[in-house]
């Protein structure tokens, strides 16, 4: 029995290891978990072009995307290349990269001290501009890559600062419009320092009601906690 149980946990302990993405920026080495119940957009084989479209859309925002996952179903789908509805939830992880020469790290920052300043950031950020400027950076990569159509965000509803701890929670919900399909959205942004890397956890799920944003938030706090044992 005493084997048996060796060999289980020996399995679960490969199993959760698999699931940890390592990547580098700027010379600090990152372990990345996997979110439950989504899957990894690798940026290699058949979902390369998916990351790489978010990839630039990211550039453009000045951050770095270190990982990306989406709704296994409506991944299977786009690889399929079969009619896909909107995905019903998704999460990027990146990197703050404003710099294109190097990669920034912020190595005399504390926790407390980035916290603050985030979360005052937060409190003078015009997010109406924010999505403007999103919906412009968007729109650019998908003609760049050939694709039809234009993505439109309506006004955002910013639900600021909901809470503060081993990163800065900040909540949002907007109506996206694809030309085809208008759907409410709820986000999550976790704003943390690993290590001296500035990462953003962007969580997204279709809004159903208040309780799609304390879900979204109990899934962003169990994020961050895994980053930061991990790290």
């Amino acid at each position: 029995m005493r084997a048996a149980l060796i060999v289980l946990l020996l399995t679960f302990a490969t199993q959760a290891g698999a699931e940890n993405k390592q990547t580098n920026f700027g010379g600090v080495i990152l372990k990345l978990p996997k979110p439950d119940n989504l899957c990894v957009v690798e940026n290699y084989g058949s979902t390369s072009e998916i990351f790489e479209m978010q990839s630039a859309i990211q550039r453009k925002a000045g951050n770095k995307l270190l990982a990306f996952y989406d709704d296994c179903l409506h991944l299977e789908n786009a690889i399929n290349g079969s009619e896909e509805a909107n995905s019903p939830e998704w999460q990027f992880v990146v990197a703050y990269d404003p710099d294109s020469d190097a990669e920034t790290i912020f190595k005399n920052y504390s926790t407390q001290r980035f916290n603050e300043e985030i979360a005052a950031g937060i409190s003078d950020l015009d997010i109406n501009e924010l999505f403007k400027r999103a919906e412009q950076g968007v729109n650019q990569t998908l003609k760049d890559f050939s694709y039809d159509g234009n993505i439109v965000f309506g006004k955002p509803i910013d639900l600021g600062v909901l809470e503060i701890g081993d990163a800065v929670f900040q909540g949002m919900i907007v109506n996206i419009s694809n030309g085809n399909d208008d759907f409410l959205v709820g986000g999550i942004f976790s704003y943390l320092l690993v290590n001296g890397v500035f990462i953003s956890a962007y969580k997204y799920k279709k809004y159903k009601s208040k309780q799609t944003m304390i879900d979204l938030l109990s899934d962003a706090k169990f994020y961050v906690a895994k980053v930061v044992h991990l790290n």
